[in-house]
């Protein structure tokens, strides 16, 4: 079954409707008033991420990442379309902040590194901070 192109298939529905099966369709338009909010407040700029190591830590505790539902919430009540997008949004926001802060960090290093001594340079490693303590990564 694909979806028609004709105008006179409608289906009309005031209240809730349960389908068993299958939806194909051309297009969907989910209406703000399903869900709460749009995550553009990510970038107000008294917005606080997550710090990374919090994320990290969320998810080697519960196996998916904050403010997502687990694999067994989704098996038992399904998702929301609307609120999904809105939290996957959010998620995407954060981390492409998360990418220019890191590479404004790296281009400070980088510009450091032409100060370093040339001895420095060609052994190729710099120190990294871990959560363990220091630990040299090699990083060409």
């Amino acid at each position: 079954m694909s979806p028609s192109n004709t105008s006179t298939n409608k289906l009309e529905v005031a209240g809730n409707a349960a389908i068993k099966g299958n939806i194909q369709c051309n297009s969907l338009t989910v209406t703000a008033a399903t869900f709460s909010g749009w995550p553009d407040y990510i970038f107000n700029k008294n917005y606080k991420a997550r710090p990374l190591s919090e994320t990290e830590s969320f998810i080697k505790k519960n196996g998916h990442l904050p403010g997502m539902p687990s694999q067994k919430d989704v098996a038992k009540n399904g998702i929301n379309v609307g609120e999904m997008q809105a939290k996957m949004l959010k998620t995407l926001e954060e981390m492409t902040l998360q990418m220019i802060e890191m590479k404004k960090r790296i281009n400070c290093l980088l510009k450091e590194m032409t100060n370093w001594p040339r001895g420095l340079i060609i052994k190729r490693k710099m120190v990294n901070k871990s959560e363990s303590g220091y630990r040299i990564l090699n990083f060409l």
